[in-house]
């Protein structure tokens, strides 16, 4: 780290902490607010005399009070070096929002605490879309030794930019990177933590923030080791008190684990867990844009529902273990019966649905009976041969996607109860029946 002189912290730190683009606060030992920024008071809605009136326990939502004194009690006890989770807050007008918080202790010479530091970001809206996100991490005082601790302590990667060039950054940065302060701090666009692939597009990026006066976007960013990660970089002016804008306050966060586990979440709420195959929601959302689909000609569009006969049966002897291996068995033979541009799901127990755009009536009814075949073709081990019926949907696009679905349905129980292992059709033309 570079080190400054008493004013020059002191300038460092004030900027950093009022110009930061997520609430920070000092708080006492005793809980009460000692000092906070224009973003704190922007994101609970209190004014700054009303924060330092009260302690932070009396905006915090009661279910959350325990957790942050759990945790205060740890920190205190130097069993960790600092806490993040996500908590609410009662705002001014009696609502409740969601934040990321990040607290650390900054203690004296002889390592008694003085006082918490505290970052608060508003992420009540990622919190409703999904619960997967970050803390933020705390930096303020105004004191010369402490402007550096101050930064240092940050948990988010901080870099202070000025006309481009790097003028100071925290050992979270040098962490996150990789790289020295002695070989950040000087450097100019591409940064050292740019990958060189990355590097014009990242520049592109960049260029438009500054012109924007700051702002938030995700770049991939590059170890010292050469390791790429997923990072979320936000931008502001860092101003003097008189409004002139110096530079940029930079923070950034790796976000690679979040962004895994996001994309996970978004597989999972899109897949049969047992199968692998698209569940439900995702049939269902194709069956949609389908079924709106315009030509310049008429255009068939058909649903097969698929249903294993006297699955129960199956179950019942062999137990749901074995029942769940068949359905995987299953899932995957239909597989090898799919083509490119059709959509196969799991929709309930042992019923499978496949979309096919743009097929006729004879061509559906085929592919049903090439389904059919497949699971017929060989013994489920134990559970020995099995058949299944089918029930083809057919409308012309544009259509309603339910009326499809219907079709099918009623397609199916026909294929049901006029003896199973068969194929039936309702929609589109004439109605046709296949028996194997």
């Amino acid at each position: 780290m570079p080190r400054f002189s008493g004013r020059e912290a002191q300038e460092l730190f004030e900027t950093a902490f009022a110009q930061a683009p997520i609430g920070m606060a000092l708080i006492g030992l005793d809980g009460h607010w000692l000092k906070v920024n224009a973003a704190l008071c922007r994101i609970t809605g209190w004014s700054e005399v009303e924060l330092l009136r009260r302690p932070f326990q009396e905006i915090t939502h009661p279910d959350d009070v325990a957790t942050d004194a759990d945790l205060i009690r740890l920190l205190l006890a130097g069993e960790i070096p600092g806490y993040q989770f996500e908590k609410r807050y009662i705002t001014r007008g009696g609502g409740e929002i969601w934040a990321r918080l990040s607290v650390s202790v900054v203690r004296d010479a002889r390592g008694t605490p003085r006082h918490f530091i505290v970052q608060v970001e508003d992420v009540s809206e990622s919190k409703l879309a999904q619960r997967q996100l970050q803390q933020a991490e705390a930096a303020a005082r105004a004191e010369r030794d402490h402007a550096t601790a101050i930064i240092a302590a940050m948990g988010e990667g901080y870099a202070l930019t000025m006309d481009g060039e790097i003028k100071a950054v925290n050992d979270a940065l040098c962490a996150l990177t990789g790289l020295t302060a002695a070989q950040l701090v000087g450097s100019r666009p591409p940064y050292p933590f740019w990958p060189p692939e990355e590097s014009a597009a990242i520049a592109a990026i960049y260029a438009e923030v500054l012109r924007n006066s700051g702002g938030t976007h995700e770049v991939v960013l590059m170890r010292a080791d050469g390791e790429r990660f997923e990072a979320e970089v936000t931008t502001r002016p860092a101003r003097e008190e008189n409004g002139r804008a110096i530079g940029f306050v930079n923070t950034l966060r790796d976000v690679s684990v979040q962004r895994r586990h996001q994309r996970e979440l978004e597989r999972l709420a899109r897949t049969d867990s047992l199968t692998q195959l698209a569940n439900r929601h995702v049939l269902q959302e194709a069956l949609e844009r389908e079924a709106r689909r315009r030509g310049t000609g008429a255009r068939q569009l058909a649903l097969v529902l698929l249903d294993l006969d006297l699955f129960k049966q199956v179950n019942d002897a062999l137990g749901h273990p074995a029942g769940d291996a068949v359905l995987v068995e299953v899932a995957r033979r239909l597989e090898r019966t799919v083509r490119a541009g059709e959509v196969l799901a799991r929709v309930g127990g042992e019923e499978f649905a496949w979309l096919l755009p743009a097929t006729h009536a004879g061509e559906a009814v085929a592919a049903a009976d090439r389904a059919r075949a497949a699971i017929a073709s060989e013994p489920f081990g134990q559970a020995g041969t099995l058949t299944m019926s089918a029930g083809v949907g057919l409308v012309f696009t544009p259509s309603d996607g339910d009326v499809l679905y219907v079709l099918a349905d009623r397609a199916l129980y026909e294929a049901k109860q006029s003896g199973r292992n068969r194929t039936c059709c309702q929609g589109g033309g004439p109605r046709l029946q296949r028996v194997v």
